[in-house]
């Protein structure tokens, strides 16, 4: 938790004013820690209206550059909700007590409300204003670690201006493409036709919502709206134009037929082509990424290993340590004493019971003491985690763990891995992909789960740092750490962390429904997941 200190005041005047400050302080940082973008209004000497506002006999006293430089920067913060209504992020009514704040308060957050939103915020200071000087108080606000903006590649400006400039080609694009030309892309990708259109499919359904959500609302409002939603956007959506999606509505646009469209996109989407380079690195592009490297500290994060399996167990949202039946009972004199072994029986020499991996999870997992996966002698859709060579480098994915994966296209076979063909392995945990292990954010890669495998073995002829699951800021130079990667080579002859994996994509499990014999209560039952939901 983050202790806030202002400075402490005089007495009169000054006490009022110091508790005026601590109750803007509290609320800012209770309103500001819920949002993840802030943005800020176009409002001409937003200071001069402060005082215009006050009663005539305190505006000298209020009068100073030190309170006119925070309010002009930073009392025009507002959020943004779903309406598209502006909301003040400075300004609460609730905080000011006094009547001379309350007036001015309420016009201020009037004047703010009813501006003109110029762009995302971002300041890459620690406090915010000039606290104190001498024994006078200030107007001043410590912002959350999490708006403290940090960058080794951008400043604080050139980021607001990337924004001001997606902005302009969200905007753009959205005249381009009406909405009945996006029902035609989600038809097209929803058609279970196209290669990985999970892969586009975020995109296409964000601009989709977002020129729906548009289409009902007019002026000032609609502004906003676009704005939130570009503030918002995960990486490398407010690019449309230049994306798979774009080239989606160009061909559907230009009157392709479906087969043209299948075509095109498939080739694109080659798992050798998409987003990779074609042709070895440049010496610019060397030398350029040899100093965005040391710039960002990064030489370390670049090294990758196979990840253990009792790494990812940590972050296993079932265990089999943890099924009904293996805990000690808390406080109980004889919970360390094992009961006889209750007798298992055998799953019956009939067809496994067909479901979906949600029924699955929210029928069989609760009662599931032991799960086990049914290998085949064919290629199945097997994945490995792939991590930090060197514990606590710098995070160069996109979401906030160093864990990655990776998977062969075609599939693998069970013995790729050292794991018994036509046989029942074990599964000590199952976990979400690590885009999921600090929420929500990055859902737009797609709906998976990994059913991890015990005594599995991997390897892998490069490093996997795949261009999709990087930062942006690494784009510019995907060539040269695409050569870098394929230069690279990952082996751990056992315990590795590999999974099987299902996918929720049009609803269907990737090669096929997979099988696993499931131990609840001392009976064996076979499940077969074949979709999703």
């Amino acid at each position: 938790m983050e202790t806030i200190e202002t400075p402490k005041a005089k007495t009169g005047t000054d006490d009022v004013y110091h508790a005026y400050m601590q109750r803007m302080q509290a609320s800012f940082t209770k309103a500001a820690q819920a949002l993840d973008v802030l943005f800020y209004v176009d409002v001409d000497d937003l200071f001069e209206s402060y005082l215009a506002a006050l009663p005539q006999e305190q505006r000298q006293y209020h009068n100073c550059n030190c309170c006119r430089n925070f309010v002009n920067r930073y009392g025009n913060l507002v959020t943004i909700d779903g309406e598209g209504n502006l909301h003040s992020l400075i300004w609460n009514p609730d905080d000011a007590h006094e009547p001379m704040y309350s007036n001015a308060t309420f016009a201020m957050k009037g004047l703010v409300e009813e501006g003109k939103v110029g762009g995302v915020f971002a300041s890459s200071l620690p406090w915010w204003g000039t606290s104190k000087t001498g024994i006078w108080e200030h107007m001043s606000l410590m912002p959350p670690a999490k708006h403290v903006y940090r960058s080794l590649t951008k400043s604080d400006s050139e980021y607001m201006a990337e924004k001001k400039e997606d902005l302009r080609t969200v905007a753009y694009a959205l005249s381009q493409y009406p909405l009945p030309l996006l029902d035609k892309v989600l038809q097209v990708l929803d058609s279970d036709k196209l290669y990985r259109t999970e892969k586009v499919e975020g995109p296409a359904k964000w601009l989709h919502g977002l020129q729906k959500s548009l289409s009902v609302v007019k002026g000032r409002r609609r502004a906003n709206m676009l704005w939130k939603a570009v503030g918002e956007a995960p990486a490398g959506f407010c690019h449309p134009r230049s994306s798979m999606v774009g080239t989606v509505l160009d061909d559907l646009a230009a009157g392709k037929d479906f087969e043209q469209v299948k075509a095109s996109f498939n080739a694109k989407m080659a798992p050798l082509r998409y987003q990779r380079p074609t042709a070895a690195p440049k010496a610019g592009n060397i030398e350029q990424a040899e100093k965005l490297v040391a710039q960002m500290g990064i030489a370390d994060s670049l090294k990758r290993r196979i990840a253990r399996l009792d790494e990812v167990l940590l972050h296993a949202f079932w265990t089999q340590s943890q099924a009904p039946g293996t805990d000690d009972k808390a406080g109980s004199v004889f919970g360390h004493l094992k009961p006889k072994a209750t007798k298992v029986l055998p799953a019956l020499a009939i067809p496994p019971k067909v479901i979906t991996w949600v029924k699955f999870l929210a029928t069989v997992l609760p009662a599931a003491q032991q799960v086990e996966y049914l290998t085949t002698a064919g290629r199945r859709n097997f994945m490995t985690f792939v991590t930090e060579k060197v514990d606590g480098s710098p995070q160069i994915l996109q979401w906030d763990n160093p864990y990655s994966w990776f998977v062969t296209n075609a599939g693998s076979l069970a013995r790729d891995h050292d794991l018994p063909s036509n046989a029942f392995v074990n599964v000590p945990g199952i976990a979400g992909m690590p885009y999921t292990w600090g929420g929500g954010k990055y859902s737009h890669f797609g709906e998976s789960v990994a059913f991890l495998l015990d005594g599995a073995s991997s390897e892998s002829n490069s490093l996997c740092l795949f261009p999709e699951i990087l930062k942006s800021e690494l784009h510019e130079v995907r060539a040269t750490i695409e050569a870098y990667s394929q230069a690279g080579r990952m082996e751990l002859k056992s315990g590795a962390a590999v999974a099987i994996r299902l996918t929720g994509h049009d609803g269907r499990i990737q090669f096929g429904p997979e099988t696993f014999r499931v131990t609840a209560d001392g009976v064996q039952t076979l499940y077969s997941i074949d979709r999703w939901d």
